[in-house]
């Protein structure tokens, strides 16, 4: 596997595509960049190889047979199937060594894009939600249908670590699922209101196949696979046998107690796969800086596949800078990484010295434990600085922003970040653009 540093504990929808080309203010002529580009949340699809692990894959495969896989969910008349499948997935992941139950209802009330239990979402928003310790909680914190219950509920762990395969790679999610548990992809369901009924499902084999053209509108998780499932057992041929097994949220009279099966040539199935790789204890830092709790909104950059970016922030106390992390917007994205302390203003970040480089195969979002921690005095600013390349991107850095109705009420005036093309000239993102860029630190005190 390309990533290096692998250090964790434990091992779209999408919004309309829209571009918006904003212009800098003026600066030196000869290193300012003329003009920043920024998009949504947009992953481009390319074909991967597997290349993670030289293992050879059984044909078949369960995790309900190996310790894992949580219980059916049943998600009632909610939109929340996003929320469900990212919960499960996490949950299945710290099988088969600890058994956590989360709770929905949290997750879909903290993250600020959203506030109502109906308005539907995708996996970012999940990943923006705990990749800001703001959860997960446990079912018993929080109870679905009671709202935020708990001001301040004990968090069950945090998520440092998620990784994004794409382009329907199928040894990659067989190997996700092997080594990580559940992992959450999407589908077409045609006629969700009465889903028995659909052309595409077969009720007496459990069995799914579709090979249209509409887009993917809802989430489950993947939790197996049968490579000699026949194609038989499908409503409409698909041109060959195999199938995921699936976990779905319409509770446990749907399917085989919750489970299905999708075809493998199910036009939607796999093409945009999450899994969680990095979930730690909550004593691993006493501190996390971060200005980008709405998570990956869009994309910030300057029509290169190179940018560097910084998020400025304030020590609340004499502490070390641990670990920072980031949103690789594709696959093969390298990163060089410095933290410079005693910040003052954007010259401050010319001629930056990254100090540690790493490389990873997957998009997805990264902590990296930094090889020699920082120092920082209470009151102290500081800046998290990366050069972030991403092949055949224009856009490689993350940002939120607020985007029509994908992201509203997200609060800009918490951060302090810059962008910059050459490492000279370094644009104020919330002064010009009104975005923050997705870079966190995590610290210890002294």
């Amino acid at each position: 596997m390309k990533r290096i540093n692998k250090w964790l504990t434990l091992g779209l929808s999408c919004s309309t595509v829209l571009l918006l080309i904003l212009g800098i203010l003026a600066g030196s002529k000869k290193t300012e960049p003329k003009q920043i580009d920024i998009q949504p949340n947009t992953i481009a699809i390319s074909a991967m190889s597997s290349e993670s692990t030289d293992r050879v894959l059984p044909s078949a495969y369960n995790s309900k047979e190996h310790g894992r896989s949580v219980k059916a969910m049943n998600q009632g008349n909610t939109t929340n199937c996003w929320a469900y499948a990212s919960l499960a997935a996490l949950e299945d992941a710290a099988l088969p060594t600890k058994t956590l139950k989360l709770s929905v209802e949290h997750m879909v009330k903290s993250v600020s894009q959203f506030s109502n239990v109906y308005d539907g979402g995708e996996y970012t928003r999940a990943v923006a939600y705990l990749s800001s310790w703001m959860g997960p909680v446990t079912l018993n914190d929080n109870p679905f249908g009671v709202g935020i219950s708990n001001a301040a509920p004990e968090v069950a762990g945090h998520v440092q670590e998620v990784q994004f395969i794409q382009d329907k790679n199928l040894d990659k999610i067989k190997n996700a699922v092997m080594d990580y548990g559940g992992v959450t992809s999407s589908f077409y369901a045609a006629n969700l209101q009465n889903f028995s009924a659909s052309p595409y499902y077969n009720r007496d084999t459990a069995a799914y196949y579709y090979a249209g053209v509409a887009s993917a509108n809802h989430d489950i998780v993947i939790i197996g696979w049968d490579d000699h499932y026949s194609k038989d057992n499908f409503s409409l041929t698909p041109p060959g046998n195999g199938a995921f097994l699936c976990m779905n949220s319409w509770g446990a009279d749907f399917g085989n107690e919750g489970v299905f099966a999708i075809s493998y040539y199910d036009v939607n199935i796999g093409t945009s796969s999450v899994f969680y790789s990095g979930i730690e204890d909550t004593d691993n830092y006493d501190t996390i800086y971060q200005a980008d709790q709405a998570g990956w909104v869009g994309q910030a950059g300057y029509g290169k596949d190179t940018a560097q970016v910084a998020s400025v922030y304030t020590a609340n106390a004499d502490s070390c800078i641990e670990a920072v992390s980031f949103y690789a917007t594709g696959p093969d994205t390298s990163v060089e990484v410095a933290v410079r302390p005693k910040f003052t203003n954007a010259a401050d970040l010319q001629n930056l010295t990254y100090v540690q480089s790493l490389e990873y195969e997957n998009a997805g979002y990264y902590t990296i434990r930094l090889s020699e921690p920082v120092f920082v005095q209470a009151g102290e600013k500081f800046a998290v600085c990366l050069k972030i390349t991403t092949p055949d991107s224009e856009h490689p850095a993350a940002i939120e922003y607020e985007s029509g109705t994908a992201a509203v009420g997200i609060n800009i005036d918490d951060g302090e970040s810059y962008l910059s093309l050459d490492g000279q000239y370094w644009e104020h993102l919330e002064e010009t653009k009104a975005c923050n860029a997705c870079v966190k630190a995590f610290a210890r005190e002294i």
